[in-house]
Formats: C-alpha cells, sequence, structure tokens
C-alpha cells in the first residue's frame, strides 16, 4: 500500500518471488538428476565416482548431484570464548574512534 503522498509503506515488497516459490533453475536441475537416477543406479554411480582416477573430482560432482536433488545438509556449528564478547568490541571501536553505547550493547 501507499502512503496518503504517494509513498510505499516502510517494509512493503514490490518486486521478486512471493516468499515460498522454488526457483525454476533449481527445479530443472531436480528433474534432470531424476531422470538421471531413473536410468543409472544412484548406487552404483556412487561406487563408479569413487572408483574414477581423480576420486576428489569425482566426490564433488557426486555431492554436488546429491545436494542440487536433495538440498546440503545442515551444518551445526559450536561457537566456543564468547566471555568478554561485548568488552572487547567496545574496547576495539574506542581505538578505532567509533562510539559506542549500551544501547548498542542491548541491540546486539
Amino acid at each position: 500500500m501507499r502512503t496518503p503522498d504517494g509513498k510505499f509503506q516502510k517494509g512493503e515488497r514490490t518486486a521478486g518471488r512471493t516468499p515460498g516459490t522454488p526457483n525454476k533453475a533449481t527445479h530443472d536441475v531436480q528433474v534432470f538428476i531424476d531422470r538421471v537416477f531413473a536410468q543409472v543406479d544412484p548406487d552404483q554411480l556412487a561406487v563408479e565416482f569413487l572408483n574414477c582416477e581423480d576420486r576428489k573430482v569425482a566426490a564433488m560432482i557426486f555431492k554436488t548431484l546429491i545436494e542440487y536433488r536433495y538440498g546440503k545438509a545442515t551444518e551445526h556449528i559450536h561457537v566456543t570464548g564468547m566471555e568478554g564478547l561485548a568488552d572487547r568490541i567496545r574496547e576495539g571501536r574506542q581505538r578505532a574512534g567509533t562510539k559506542f553505547s549500551d544501547e548498542d550493547d542491548r541491540q546486539s
């Protein structure tokens, strides 16, 4: 919607795909991979890739095919050493001459 003066309201989306609309190129690749896997046994294909001379390239190809078809695996990241992080950021900003208030601390 627009404001009375004709401007768009803040946060309004006016372009692009609607949320949840699949990417056509990714869908086309998935369909292609499904056709390949329908003609070739995926297990046999994996074995052939592993027996390839350049195993690194073969593994990358197979991994890419799987990721395009089934999506990337979820990666979990464990972060340690966060003690005193706000103090270190504050000190760094002070050295750089950047203002740092307690309000900035609460927003982070």
